[in-house]
């Protein structure tokens, strides 16, 4: 996996804003896509960096306040976005990588997740 890209601004600031498609990110390739699950390749609109990006929703029949749920793991490139999406099997993409939740009737979370590192300062 890719580091972390240090000038990306959907790495760096990662909010409802900077995360949103059009605005933060376009889409680029749509690798497998169901009616709640979709697997994409997107390109961050600043830099041009590329991210594999999972997304998953549910329905709120009650509320209409339906949840969902998305990853962004740093690729890169093109070719390196289907690498990696060939080396991970949708829902198994791993650290580092962003993560935003919105459930319903919650606050919404976005995460920047990192690789565990070993007391000795390595990636485990």
């Amino acid at each position: 996996m890719v580091s972390a890209p240090d000038s990306c601004k959907m790495w760096t600031d990662p909010t409802a804003e900077t995360l949103a498609p059009g605005k933060a990110y376009v889409l680029v390739e749509v690798l497998s896509e169901s009616s709640h699950h979709a697997r994409r390749i997107v390109r961050c609109t600043c830099c041009g960096f590329h991210w594999l990006q999972d997304y998953s929703d549910a329905i709120d029949w009650d509320n209409g306040d339906d949840p969902s749920w998305q990853t962004f793991a740093p690729a890169g490139d093109l070719e390196a976005a289907r690498a990696l999406h060939r080396a991970h099997p949708e829902g198994t993409l791993g650290a580092p990588c962003i993560t935003a939740d919105w459930p319903t009737g919650a606050a919404r979370k976005i995460i920047r997740r990192f690789p565990p590192i070993d007391a000795s300062g390595g990636l485990r």
